[in-house]
């Protein structure tokens, strides 16, 4: 398995926020005949090595520059001595705007926090496999330790980051002096737990075709939380849903203008003002999509849908023309170019 769920465990409902064992800890069975050892093996052995092993298994080149190792060796019944485990989660951050989390195991010891101190933990995980037993301040140089462990690598592109030509189209379309993403802050994944946990009873409640009290829990989460665009964006997606549209787009409005760099608030705004037959209204949308996300073909197909609605046909087929070429382009957009 890749994951597991928190099932309630340290207040998470589901996986991706933390970083617990209960979401981290999953198995991992190898069968190959004649050449792994039945029974179970020491170590901790990690998601990147998976790829490295079955590549030894097959009897391929190793991958170049990889964190993962085989497990090959241990899996024939040798001796072999696993690196720590590291774990990260930019969810939070992206989200919520809260630092990103990430998890550093190293024999017996398992740090979780953030570039902080507030919040951060440090657990003896064999003698205390349900990390409640918090052992930060009195193994304190230890923690040091691993949190630097944990951080001593490279950082991923943010994933909120948009690039300079696209803050200065976001900027031409009226959303001058934003940054473009959720402004992150030091503020620990954890603290925004209560709010986590009842969006995803929102969600689940709309899977559960209970949409008037979904919509109702949303709408009072996001006048609670008006400065998360998550909460904004998911109440929007439910006004949609149940046929409010004036209300949708006023909450994909807030969802933006606190997010601008987010390609898929101003998509769904966009194509909910071309269902209420508001296609000029839409244009400006379609563009800041491209400007984030230049390679989403089908918000060229749409922005050149729209045009047509308007009869700017020459602008329309010069929207199109690009989607036309893409080799991935799909049958709405071969059919919207041939119309």
């Amino acid at each position: 398995g890749d994951h597991g769920e928190g099932l309630g465990d340290h207040g998470e409902p589901d996986h991706g926020l933390m970083l617990f064992d209960s979401t981290l800890l999953v198995p991992m069975w190898w069968w190959a005949p004649g050449r792994v050892t039945p029974g179970p093996r020491d170590g901790l052995p990690r998601l990147v090595d998976v790829a490295p092993t079955l590549l030894e298994l097959a009897g391929a080149e190793p991958l170049p520059g990889v964190d993962g190792q085989s497990l090959l060796a241990g899996l024939e019944g040798q001796p072999q001595q696993l690196p720590p485990a590291y774990a990260e989660t930019y969810y939070g951050q992206a989200a919520y705007g809260a630092a990103a989390l990430k998890s550093w195991r190293e024999g017996d010891w398992k740090w979780i926090g953030t570039d902080g101190a507030e919040g951060n933990a440090l657990f003896q995980w064999r003698e205390n496999p349900a990390e409640t037993d918090n052992r930060i301040s009195t193994e304190s140089t230890r923690a040091d330790a691993l949190q630097l462990s944990a951080w001593d690598r490279p950082e991923p592109p943010s994933a909120g980051a948009v690039s300079g030509e696209a803050l200065r189209t976001l900027a031409s379309l009226g959303y001058v002096g934003q940054s473009g993403s959720v402004a992150s802050s030091n503020r620990h994944p954890a603290e925004f737990l209560p709010t986590h946990a009842e969006l995803v009873a929102i969600q689940e409640l709309d899977r559960g075709r209970s949409l008037p009290e979904a919509v109702s829990r949303a709408r009072a989460l996001a006048a609670a939380s008006p400065e998360l665009p998550f909460v904004q964006y998911v109440l929007a997606e439910l006004l949609v849903q149940s046929g409010a549209g004036a209300e949708a787009e006023a909450a994909y409005l807030r969802t933006i203008a606190l997010n601008p760099g987010d390609a898929q608030s101003h998509y769904r705004l966009a194509e909910l003002r071309m269902g209420l037959g508001r296609d000029a209204d839409a244009i400006a949308h379609w563009d800041a999509v491209l400007a984030i996300d230049p390679v989403r073909t089908m918000a060229r197909t749409n922005k050149a849908v729209a045009l047509a609605n308007l009869e700017r046909w020459a602008e329309a087929w010069a929207a199109i023309e690009p989607a036309l070429a893409d080799p991935s382009a799909d049958a709405g957009t071969l059919e919207a170019g041939a119309a």
